[in-house]
């Protein structure tokens, strides 16, 4: 007698006959899909009971939740991914004590003043001293205004190497044409004449040409207009 493979496709599928279904599960009971196949449904138990004596029974966590992803790690160590309308935590129980609770939710701060900026000719290096940054090896830096320094043009998303917790470096994709430290940052300024649409931007060695799309993420108002997103060089 010949076999075949028959793969089940996802889902159960109750509004088809099964005369019309090919490969789909018509009727369950106690399954749950996970990655595409049928598993059974094997209930639950309190995360939270039987750590040892003392230890809590229950735990609070902020929001609604959505979806829990339980593992282990290549400690043996248990932990619980819980997703929710409050962000994305992790919780780890330990034996007697109350769980550590972890949240792994994108973090940023906003600095608009104070940072500093300095080059080496030659090199794509660019430190920036930024007082009101907490910064380390796992952060990225946003720059939202235009930043000339050493003949570069600073903009958009850059890995950064931490120094310190508020000085750090980026690498800026070419080498500095000069050596240069920049006290007070050199960013575009714009100006605007009366019964025009036209806006002057004035920006050290820009590099833009007629064509080209300028972005101003951060509203920016000047003779009493407020450019923000994309606009095309002229």
């Amino acid at each position: 007698m010949p076999f075949q493979t028959v793969k089940l496709l996802p889902g159960v599928k109750i509004l088809q006959t099964p005369t019309l279904l090919q490969a789909n599960v018509c009727a369950s009971n106690l399954i749950r899909w996970k990655g595409g196949l049928p598993e059974k449904y094997g209930g639950w138990s309190n995360f939270l009971v039987n750590l040892g004596t003392g230890g809590p029974s229950n735990v609070t966590v902020g929001g609604i939740t959505r979806e829990l992803c339980a593992w282990t790690d290549l400690n043996i160590t248990n932990h619980l991914a819980i997703a929710g309308s409050a962000g994305l935590d992790v919780l780890t129980p330990t034996q007697g004590a109350m769980p550590a609770i972890q949240s792994i939710e994108a973090q940023y701060a906003i600095t608009t003043s104070g940072a500093t900026f300095s080059t080496t000719a030659g090199s794509p290096v660019v430190t920036i001293y930024d007082p009101g940054a907490q910064i380390n090896n796992y952060s990225s830096v946003q720059i939202q205004s235009h930043v000339t320094v050493g003949g570069l043009v600073l903009f958009g998303g850059y890995s950064v190497s931490a120094i310190t917790g508020t000085q750090y470096t980026i690498n800026a994709g070419q080498n500095a044409p000069a050596t240069a430290y920049l006290g007070a940052p050199c960013v575009a300024a714009f100006a605007t004449a009366a019964n025009t649409e036209l806006v002057t931007v004035t920006l050290a060695a820009h590099g833009m040409s007629v064509g080209q799309t300028f972005s101003i993420p951060l509203p920016t108002s000047v003779g009493g207009i407020i450019l923000h997103v994309f606009y095309r060089v002229e």
